[in-house]
């Protein structure tokens, strides 16, 4: 955007100053690991409570929580890889 402000009735061809902004902000890349760590203990807690609230159906709680079994199965790959036990179907 620009605002062309003249002193008079009529816009010189005279160099012009423009004042810009920048057009982006720097942003932290990625997630902080304690931030990332909080996420994924919620994330495992949900899904143990889903399992103990499904009596282990993996069907029933990969619809609950709104993602593909083959997902929830990596999940669950995950914490167990974590030493957390998961428990049967």
């Amino acid at each position: 955007r620009a605002l062309v402000l003249p002193d008079g009735s009529v816009i010189e061809a005279e160099p012009t100053l423009f004042v810009t902004q920048p057009t982006h902000i720097d942003a932290p890349r990625g997630e902080s690991p304690m931030l990332q760590q909080t996420r994924e203990r919620a994330e495992r807690d949900v899904i143990l409570q889903a399992l103990r609230a499904a009596n282990g159906s993996r069907r029933e709680v990969a619809e609950k929580l709104g993602i593909s079994p083959r997902t929830l199965r990596y999940k669950l790959a995950r914490i167990r890889s974590s030493g957390i036990e998961v428990p049967a179907a």
